[in-house]
């Protein structure tokens, strides 16, 4: 909980947010387990996403009346949970593509793809630091390969606020990848 009061520079804020932090993770933690069909370990995931964002938006939940509370914080969970369950489907499709390229022979094409399979973890941790909008953009064009036009058309909003998007996340993701030894280029 420290990391998170770290966030928070108000005093009052710091309190409101360890007040729902006691008084909301139990429940928090199950409901995230009932819809993830999970044990705890995965729900812990969930709910450090949860509480960085409630963190991060103090200002909202810290005027919200005590009875509305619990339903920002249920909804935070819910959005956590589905935000995870998209991450782990798409690494299952890639592992499972990964999977197919080792089935094949071994030639420079499969070699190519090994070198992306190396970088893939570095890939993947990069994008999630991310800030939320271009992280989820990233996500859908590099990890599911999906056109821009078709990620704006999932938001609901204009073409031109996806290319900001995976422009910014493009430069963010070329520094984190610098920053781990990868050479991306822009």
């Amino acid at each position: 909980m420290l990391m998170f009061l770290a966030m928070i520079d108000d005093p009052v804020q710091q309190n409101t947010f360890q007040w729902i932090y006691e008084t909301y993770q139990d429940m928090m933690r199950k409901y995230a387990c009932s819809l993830m069909h999970c044990c705890s370990e995965d729900a812990d995931d969930v709910l450090q996403e949860c509480f960085m964002n409630i963190a991060r938006n103090m200002d909202t939940v810290g005027a919200l009346e005590p009875k509305a509370v619990r339903s920002y914080v249920m909804q935070t969970v819910k959005r956590a949970v589905w935000r995870q369950t998209e991450r782990e489907r798409r690494e299952d499709a890639v592992r499972q593509r990964m999977e197919e390229v080792y089935d094949r022979s071994a030639t420079d094409a499969v070699l190519e793809e090994v070198c992306t399979r190396e970088n893939y973890r570095l890939l993947v941790e990069v994008i999630r630091r991310l800030p939320e909008g271009v992280r989820d953009v990233l996500e859908l064009h590099y990890l599911c390969r999906m056109e821009l036009r078709d990620i704006a058309r999932q938001f609901g909003i204009s073409y031109n606020a996806v290319k900001k998007r995976y422009q910014r996340g493009k430069r963010l993701l070329a520094a984190g990848l610098r920053e781990g030894g990868v050479y991306y280029g822009e």
